[in-house]
């Protein structure tokens, strides 16, 4: 398995997920300050969000095991 860069996301305290996939701790920045300013364009199901989250956790992710369904070809 070749190794990977280093990738963050954001998850709030409300368990919604609201970033991935974000290469450095700048863009973590970038993003936490975009979500703040537009919660309105997040949401799931139809649902907004209409207020922040209490908390904010970033979250540094790591590829621990890739499976292959061989059903899906």
């Amino acid at each position: 398995m070749p190794k990977k860069k280093e990738e963050y996301i954001i998850v709030g305290s409300d368990n919604f997920w609201y970033a991935s996939a974000l290469k450095s701790p700048k863009e973590v920045e970038e993003s936490l300050k975009h979500i703040k300013k537009h919660i309105a364009e997040y949401g799931e199901n139809g649902m907004l969000r209409v207020r922040l989250p209490e908390k904010f956790y970033v979250f540094k992710a790591r590829l621990t095991k890739e499976i292959e369904n061989k059903k899906a070809r």
